[in-house]
């Protein structure tokens, strides 16, 4: 396991709330494109490449299929992020990014300063006994809750995807990251709302659209 940390706030965790939901498209429809091309049955690379051409869209980046939020009212349903990817454990003054591998925890990132008394608490080295500690951490109201989300692209520590290349950036790592998931979401600059692209056997076979 590693341990990191690091006295600022990341614009990593990308949590984020959504009011609204409009339903776009199925692989059972024949021809369906947003604005830019992209298409029902494309590859992801074929999707990538043309969310690139769009000036309109900067980034892309993995969306899970639920950002589950537990806190003192759901806090039973704790087990439902043991498979997760990252977890970000946050409280009064407190921060913590916590990545997870086939049920194992394999680094911790203590983001602020405060955070190291709940780290002195969690066993890292005991999944279960981490997530037991973690569940009473909450009740008795240490800290406030803990976010499943997308693990983080280790070409450049954000969980995003510049479309625009960037200097010295590895493209090659980028691309492994993202295309290892099948549900990616961008927005448009400007915009509030934002798709959410759903592949199944590299193929896009939904396209949804939420504001």
């Amino acid at each position: 396991m590693q341990y990191r940390s690091r006295i600022w706030v990341l614009a990593t965790s990308l949590v984020l709330s959504f009011t609204g939901y409009l339903y776009v498209a199925s692989a059972e429809q024949s021809v369906l494109s947003t604005e830019g091309g992209i298409v029902i049955g494309q590859s992801k690379q074929q999707v990538f490449d043309a969310l690139v051409k769009r000036e309109d869209v900067l980034s892309v980046w993995p969306s899970t299929v639920s950002r589950t939020y537990i806190d003192r009212e759901n806090v039973e349903d704790i087990g439902l992020l043991r498979d997760s990817d990252m977890l970000v454990i946050s409280g009064l003054g407190i921060f913590i990014n916590v990545q997870l591998d086939n049920q194992e925890i394999w680094e911790i990132e203590e983001v602020t300063s405060s955070s190291r008394e709940v780290l002195e608490k969690l066993p890292t080295d005991d999944f279960d006994a981490f997530f037991g500690v973690l569940r009473e951490l909450i009740l008795d109201g240490t800290v406030d809750g803990v976010q499943s989300l997308p693990r983080k692209n280790p070409n450049n520590d954000r969980a995003i995807v510049s479309t625009i290349p960037e200097p010295n950036s590895n493209t090659e790592v980028d691309f492994e990251w993202l295309f290892s998931y099948d549900r990616w979401d961008f927005s448009e600059e400007g915009k509030r709302s934002h798709y959410i692209l759903i592949f199944q056997d590299d193929k896009l076979k939904n396209i949804e659209y939420r504001r």
